[in-house]
Order: C-alpha cells, then structure tokens, then sequence
C-alpha cells in the first residue's frame, strides 16, 4: 500500500510535470509606427527567421510558442526591423509593443499602383512617376490635372491626358489614359472624361502615374497608362489645415487680344479645408472641401463650385483585420465651357462658342477589407458615380449613372517569395444625354424614355515572385464589354515584367503588356453644333482599340552628400496600337460638317525618357529636385506603310530628331496629329530655415501636324487655324516657367506663399481653339492645426 501510494503520487507528479512543459506561451501586442503613433498593417512577424504571421488592420498580432528563448523580428516596409530575444516559461502571457522607425531611404518613394501593395518604385516592373503631397502645395496647384502635368512625358490638354505621346486630342470625350481615385475607375459614362475638380486634392497623399499598357490591373481605358491619385487616413494625432489663395492674371502681350477692361481684371480665389482624426483608436474620420469662384481670362470659361468629401472607417476589435467604411464626395459647379476661339488672330481670348452648364456630382464609396491572421487579404470596394448636368432651352438633362464593384484577393507565400493578387470587376451605367441623337431617346410623344446602358464584367490575376536580387511578375485579365445592344469581349490580355539589381543602387527592367479600350459613349454617339453648321458627328461603327506597349529602362541612384539622395532614369519604349480611334475634320453627308472619330489601322510610337530627381540637404540647404525630358516619334502606320519596317522607321526617327515638319508636307503627314515630340518638365525647391524659393520649368515642341481637313473649320470660322501655321512655320516651341516663394511661421504653424504662373507672359495653344492663361500673380495662405 505504501508503495502504491508513492507510485500515485509520482504519476500524479509526472502528469503535471509533462502539462506544464506542454503548455504553450503566448506572446500579444502592437506594432505602431514611433513617432505618429499609427498602428502598422502587414507587419511581418518572424520566429528565429522563420515567417509565422502579420499584423491586422489594427496593428495587433498575437502567437503562440513552446517555453524557449526565441529571436522575434517585426519587418514591414519603409521601417526598420525590429528585433529582441526573449524567454518564454510555459503558460506565460507576453504582452509586447512594438515601436516600429523610419528606414533611411534611397528616395523614399514607395508605390501601390503597380502591384496593388506597398512597393519600392526602383524595383518595379513598369516606369512609374510620383507627384508627393508637399509639391502640390508649394506650387499652389488648384487641380489634379495641373499636378499631373508637371509629371515628364506627361500632357494634359483640355482636361485630356496623354502619355508619352499615345493620345492626340479627341475633343472631350473618351481617354487612353484611365483614371483612379484610391485604386478604383473615375470615368464619366456618358463621354468617359475626367472631372479633375472632383477629386479633393486637400487630402492627397500622393500621385502616382504608370506609363503604359495596364489594362490587366485596370481594365478598358489604361491603354496609354495609368493615373492614381491616393488619399490620406488620419494618423493618431488629429490634424486640420485651410488653405485659402487668390490669383490675379495679367494682361496678356498683345493688348489687341484682351477682352476685358482694367475695372474687371481675371481672377480666382478659393479655399480648401480638411481635418483628419482617430476616434477610439479604431474609428478614422476625414472631411474637407474647397470652395472656389474664378473670372477666366478666356471669355465666358468662369466657374463656381462648392465641393465637399468624407472618408470614414471602422476596424472592429472584437474581429481583428476586419473594417468597413464609407468614403463620399459632392460637388456642385456652374461653369462656362470656352469650346473655340474667334480667329487666330486677336480673338484668340474671346469664343466664337461657349456654353454655361450647371452640374453636380456625386460619388459613394462604400468598403470592407479583411486580413486574417494567416495572411490573406480581401478588399470589396463598391463606387457609385452620378452626373448630372441641367439641360437648357428645352433640352433633356444629361445624366450619367455609373455602379461598380471591385474585388481583390491577396497573399504572399513561401517566405513571402511570391505574392498572389487575383480579383473580379462589373461595372453598370445608365445614360441619358442632350448631346446624344433624340432619335434615339425619345418615345413618339418627345419624352426621354432611353437610357443607354453599358455593362462590364472582369476577371484578372497576377503573380509576383521576390527574391534577392530578382523581382518578376506575370499577370493575365479577360474582360467582356457591352453598350445597350452591342456585347464586345475581348481577347485575354497579358502582362509581363522583370527587375534585377545589378549592383547596390543599380536597377534594370524590362516589361510588356497588353491593352485594350473601348469607345466611349461620347465617341459613337454624341451629336453636338459647335458653331453654326460645324457639328462633332457620331460614328456608331466604331470599333476598340488595342495595342501592346514594351520598355527596356535603367534606374542609377547616387547619393551628392550623405544627407542628398537621388536617382537618374532612362527608358527606352515602344507602343503599337491597332484601330486607334482619331478625330478628323471633313464633310460627312448627310450628317454634316465636322469633327468625326474614326478608326486608324495602325499606329506606332517610340521614343526614349530619361527623369532625374533627389531630395536631402547639401549643406544647410534643403534641396528637392524633379524634371525629365520625353521624345517620343507618333507615327500613321497606315498612310505611310513603308515605316512599318522597323529599320526605315528606326531611321526616320533619328533623322528627323532636331528638324521642325510642320512646314516639310513630305513628311508632317506621316505623324499622328496633335502630339508634342519633344517635352520638359522640372522642379526645382529650395529650402533654407524659414523660406523656401522654387521654379517649375515646361516645354513643348510645336505640333507639328495639324489635320489639312482644317479648312473646313476655316468656312464655319475665318482664320480659325491658318495664322497660327503660318507663325509657327520653323517655331520650336513653348519655354515657361513659374517661379515661387514663402516663408513658415513656426510659432504659429502658418506659412503665405507668393507664386508667378507663366513668368514671360508666353501666348501659347493648348489645342487648336483654346488658348492657355497669360501670366498670374498668386498668393496662398496654408495654416495648420
């Protein structure tokens, strides 16, 4: 008995002994960022090197581990790693915090566009350019479309943006360029046009242009590339800014064009608005405006508009890695639309036709996204966009309804080597517009009874594999189309890219993909007189456009002082389009004289792009610096065939680098029209304690082929056209510049800023019509709360 009492014990002794070692630790908390206090999202936890989980939408994280002595490491981008042994006995409890810092960075430049996460642009794929948050600001930039153009290789005309040369001007209406506010498709439905003024560019973050096919990521519209403008969420301490300025415009240099007398001097004043803050720590809260009323020195082109957007955001503590939320924004406008100029001559300012439209707008965006503990990422984003613009003089109202939905999948595997992202998009707009044939939406009693519907659905997938020196990816989309009761599907789309690191800070690329786009509702139906008996005609036969584009590009960066980094960047590309859509003028029986967009069979552009930038200080001096320059040779394969042989149009190309075509018939008409071969962007801020000077520079070679068709133009408007040819014979371009200064008062948190726009006063052409502003005086006021 008295063994078998020892013998119980001992068992009981050893029961507790093997539970006790058995019983695993557990290690919580955290991961914030330092200095904001934000909490950190997809920080990678590692045990003894080895991956075992992310942080959720929350920051948080927990594990658990055997009783041991481990090396834990927290690794995300853009931050130090964080690393720290610890002994774990069995059954314990550890909480953690973990106070993640800032990486020095090459250049601080970090993506989302291209790979739809946080990546380093020198080791994308695809040429990419960033407009950050504190540009914008310096130059007083009233727009996204004014941002956007100071990008290298970048126009925006008319509202209009082209890349590198792959789009001309297509009067309004329809764009090779597709446009993301966050990540998701801002096109109108009606003329598949960008509203620029839409977009609250108070609580920009950042923008970020691709240049080239993207259409597996983006779909139908990023055939000539890709513009993001990304938002802001509020970091733990709340902030709020105002921002009021005013703009003055000269006189223009020729006294003979100007309009208005010296009592009614041009102008715009404005104020943005915007303040950001964490409620609860786990509820985020923005709203801002801007409000603006401008007198334009193009006659009868004012406007006034009120704007107003929230984003609002909910990550539930009780499911980590869950939120849900609602992003809104609402914008009324009256505005008068300057269409054409009277002559070429002194009535450059003054229109032969404008209009004044009154519009709202509004967008809904409601969201959720999930990160789970094992690494999977969802993200569910719905956008509904309404325009709406009043009709007038017993017009329809032109509304355009458009509701889509985006789904992404995301994860990263074996040792986050490869990075998955797949997903799904449908797309459905109603249409009703003034400017479409009343055939073909009025019932027999006159009352608009038709909407125009259109209808998208896609799949996409890409797959993307780090490691070491070597970053790939490979991406495919299908995607099917509709508009009422035409169903267009498309052949599936590819993408390809490569990036090697062949030394430190030496980076090569090489990347091909494949695009498509499908004309919009403006280019097949809109019917629209601009001036009496000059009309833009419909085209119901008009077919997609497709192209693939290719780059080769290096990417050095370099360091001038310890504290001043910067990069030096050449591309080499090619783009082929097949059925490009193109605006010509002619007379078309028995619709008329006019504008009329037809497809091109095919067409080429080439060229090379070298940018260069840095930020840092050199001495007490802090120095930002950004510009490139672009030549790109826009071909019409199609009316001259014997430059589809690669070699003749290698050597027309370089031939013909330096020489001005617009007077050379032999050769102007192998161009595509509308293009600027040669383009320059720079800017240069300086900064020094309290003040800060800088300068932006632009040029534009001379479009050096305008459709001959314009004569037509010249019977409905006499010298519509021909002055400025016969002017512009040998003129190389347009060379401008601002120029800008400001000082901060830091006790108070202010800084006023006074800026020159166009410092020479240049005439220059926007389009054929339209005439760019002449100089302006302006003066912003930024505080901060």
């Amino acid at each position: 008995m008295g063994f078998n009492k020892y013998l119980g014990f001992f068992f009981i002794f050893w029961l507790g002994l093997v539970s006790s070692f058995s019983q695993k630790a557990s290690i919580y908390g955290t991961a914030v960022d330092t200095l904001s206090g934000e909490k950190l999202i997809g920080v990678t936890i590692s045990v003894n090197g080895k991956p075992v989980s992310n942080t959720d939408i929350g920051g948080k994280f927990a594990i658990e581990l055997d009783s041991g002595t481990y090396i834990l490491s927290f690794n995300v981008l853009g931050y130090k790693t964080f690393e720290e042994q610890i002994t774990l006995a069995a059954g314990e409890k550890k909480e953690m915090k973990i106070l993640m810092k800032d990486a020095p960075k090459e250049m601080g430049t970090y993506v989302v566009s291209g790979s739809r996460y946080d990546k380093d642009i020198s080791k994308e794929t695809i040429s990419m350019d960033v407009i950050s948050a504190q540009l914008i600001k310096n130059t007083n930039s009233i727009d996204v479309a004014e941002v956007v153009n100071r990008v290298p290789g970048v126009q925006i005309t008319d509202g209009q943006a082209s890349i590198r040369g792959g789009a001309g001007y297509s009067y309004g209406v329809g764009s090779r360029v597709n446009f993301l506010l966050d990540g998701i498709p801002l096109i109108a439905g009606d003329l598949g046009n960008v509203e620029w003024n839409l977009v609250p560019i108070e609580n920009i973050s950042q923008v970020e242009v691709m240049k080239g096919a993207s259409s597996v990521f983006y779909g139908s519209g990023s055939l000539n590339g890709v513009i993001n403008v990304i938002t802001d969420w509020p970091t733990a301490k709340p902030s709020t800014s105002i921002s009021v300025y005013s703009q003055l415009f000269g006189d223009p240099r020729r006294s003979d064009t100007k309009w208005w007398s010296s009592t009614e001097q041009p102008m715009a004043t404005g104020v943005f608005f915007n303040h950001s803050r964490q409620i609860k720590e786990n509820t985020d809260l923005v709203i801002g405006g801007n409000f603006h009323i401008d007198r334009s020195p193009l006659q009868g082109n004012s406007q006034t508009r009120g704007r107003i957007n929230f984003k609002f955001r909910h990550r539930f503590k009780k499911t980590p890695g869950l939120s849900i939320g609602l992003n809104g924004n609402f914008m009324f406008e009256r505005a008068g639309r300057f269409v054409l100029w009277q002559n070429a001559n002194e009535g450059i300012y003054r229109p032969t036709f404008s209009s004044d439209d009154k519009y709202y707008f509004l967008v809904l965006d409601p969201h959720l996204k999930y990160f789970d503990k094992k690494g999977n990422k969802h993200a569910v984003t719905m956008r509904y966009y309404r325009k709406f613009r009043y009709g007038f003089d017993g017009d329809i109202d032109a509304v355009a309804n458009n509701l889509l939905l985006d789904y992404q999948y995301q994860r990263k595997f074996i040792k986050n080597m490869f990075t998955v992202t797949a997903g799904a998009y449908v797309n459905y707009g109603w249409i009703q517009s003034n400017l479409f044939p009343d055939s073909l939406q009025l019932d027999s009693n006159g009352n608009a009874n038709h909407f125009f519907q259109t209808y998208a659905a896609a799949a996409f997938a890409q797959l993307e594999f780090n490691y070491r020196r070597w970053s790939v990816v490979a991406g495919v989309r299908y995607e099917l189309n509709g508009a009422d009761f035409l169903v267009e599907g498309s052949l599936p789309v590819f993408r390809g890219g490569i990036n090697f690191r062949a030394a430190k800070r030496t980076f090569l690329r090489g990347s091909f993909g494949q695009s498509y786009r499908i004309p919009s509702l403006g280019e097949r139906f809109i019917r629209a007189e601009l001036v009496p008996g000059f009309y833009v005609l419909p085209n119901y036969g008009l077919k997609p456009e497709r192209g693939w584009s290719t780059e080769l590009g290096v990417r050095q960066e370099f360091n001038i002082t310890k504290k001043w980094t910067g990069y030096a960047d050449l591309a080499l590309y090619w783009m082929e389009y097949t059925d490009m859509i193109q605006y010509n003028v002619g007379n078309y029986p028995p619709d008329g004289i006019g504008f009329k967009a037809f497809n091109i069979s095919q067409a080429r552009i080439m060229g090379f792009e070298f940018t260069v930038g840095g930020k840092g200080n050199i001495g007490p001096v802090q120095v930002n610096a950004y510009g490139g320059y672009n030549y790109c040779f826009p071909a019409n394969l199609s009316s001259h065939p014997g430059l589809n042989n690669l070699g003749n149009y290698l050597d027309t190309m370089f031939r013909y680098f330096g020489n001005h075509l617009l007077d050379s018939s032999s050769f102007n008409d192998m161009l595509l029209p509308f293009r600027n071969r040669h383009t320059l962007r720079a800017d240069v801020d300086l900064m020094w304690k309290n003040i800060s000077v800088g300068s932006t520079f632009y040029f534009m070679s001379t479009y050096e082929y305008i459709d001959p068709n314009f004569i037509f133009m010249e019977i409905a408007i006499i010298d519509f056209i021909n002055p400025w040819i016969t002017t512009h014979k040998g003129y190389r371009g347009d060379f401008t510049m601002d120029v800008r200064a400001s000082y901060h008062f830091k006790k108070i948190n202010t800084k006023v800023s006074f800026l020159i726009k166009n410092l020479t006063n240049l005439d220059y052409m926007a389009r054929p019509g339209v005439m760019n502003p002449p100089r302006s005086f302006n003066v912003r006021l930024d505080f901060n709360f």
